[in-house]
């Protein structure tokens, strides 16, 4: 198997179900008996709902709240990077994740995100974990993305590849 893993499930009472081999991706997820975490969950670039153990650019949202403590904004800074960031930012919520005794982890959805229609609070979703991020999404756009990517497969090769070259 390669480094990501995918899971298509049914959304039951707002919550999802995935098995424990999900612990071999994810390495904040611990398959063991009453393990408990919370995520956090976002927007992610193509519509899916993004959550990993952080939120990106914590730093960042960090040097906002001290600049802001000390400096109000300005309206004039609206359309600034730093206050897009931080919209992106209050478009982040809590997911808690469990083990159950079942032997799978579940983690809910949100209500915000499921009122935005990020996610579906009912039916089918691709769930997709690699590395640090489990990814959700709704079954239709997680085709469409696949697919897309299926029909120049030989570019997403080769771009692919320049970019893990870049990384290190």
């Amino acid at each position: 198997m390669g480094p990501s893993r995918l899971w298509l499930r049914t959304v039951e009472q707002f919550r999802v179900r995935i098995p424990a081999e999900a612990a071999e991706v994810v390495p904040w997820l611990k398959a063991t008996a009453g393990f408990q975490t919370e995520a956090v969950g976002f927007l992610g670039p193509h519509g899916q709902f993004m959550i990993s153990n952080e939120l990106p650019g914590a730093t960042t949202v960090a040097a906002i709240q001290q600049t802001l403590a000390r400096t109000e904004m300005l309206p004039v800074e609206a359309a600034s990077t730093w206050a897009k960031f931080a919209r992106f930012t209050a478009m982040s919520w809590p997911v808690n994740f469990s083990f159950e005794k079942t032997g799978r982890f579940a983690f809910g959805f949100p209500e915000d995100p499921r009122e935005l229609e990020i996610l579906s609070p009912t039916g089918r979703v691709a769930v997709y974990a690699v590395n640090r991020v489990l990814e959700v999404w709704k079954m239709d756009a997680w085709f469409t993305h696949v697919r897309t990517a299926a029909e120049d497969i030989t570019q997403v090769i080769a771009t692919a590849e320049a970019e893990l070259r870049s990384r290190g």
